[in-house]
């Protein structure tokens, strides 16, 4: 399957939620990808068994990110960028989170992000993030970097993270 999508995860000091992370990923996502996980120094314990790209100093999760991106770049080239946090849990055992938001995206090349709801026992500030019922996109004034899917030429034309 053509790897559409370069998945990147920073992690530190948190290899269980990181491979929970991407044991979740792996058992449900059905679209293309590649997985990227950056271990941003963790240094009070071993790494995440899916580390391949380890900083010797951290640079925060941004720079984990901005890591992990130029390790995607020596990859090859992606549709779509999808950046994780450690503390991002999928709910539903079945669902396929990915899959729906590269399909919107294809299917609407005026979006350049997107972003899935978030329920409603989340920690977050961000009250417009919040599922209101119902599977369909809908616009909103921004998104958090939780779970975010970036349209990649998009990104990468504005300079990525600043």
């Amino acid at each position: 399957m053509l790897e559409r999508v370069a998945i990147l995860l920073t992690n530190y000091n948190m290899p269980e939620r990181t491979d929970a992370l991407c044991e979740q990923i792996n058992k449900r996502v059905h679209s293309g990808y590649s997985l990227i996980v950056v271990d941003n120094a963790t240094d009070l314990v071993a790494p995440s068994k899916y580390t391949n790209v380890q900083l010797k100093e951290n640079v925060q999760t941004t720079g984990g990110w901005l890591a992990g991106l130029e390790h995607a770049d020596k990859l090859g080239n992606f549709d779509y960028y999808w950046f994780l946090i450690t503390s991002t849990e999928f709910t539903n055992d079945t669902y396929d989170v990915l899959t729906p938001m590269v399909e919107f995206m294809d299917a609407n090349p005026e979006a350049v992000g997107i972003h899935p709801a978030l329920t409603g026992d989340s920690t977050t500030h961000w009250s417009h993030m919040i599922a209101r019922g119902g599977n369909e996109p809908r616009q909103t004034w921004m998104i958090d970097n939780i779970a975010s899917l970036y349209r990649a030429d998009w990104f990468n034309s504005i300079g990525r993270f600043d």
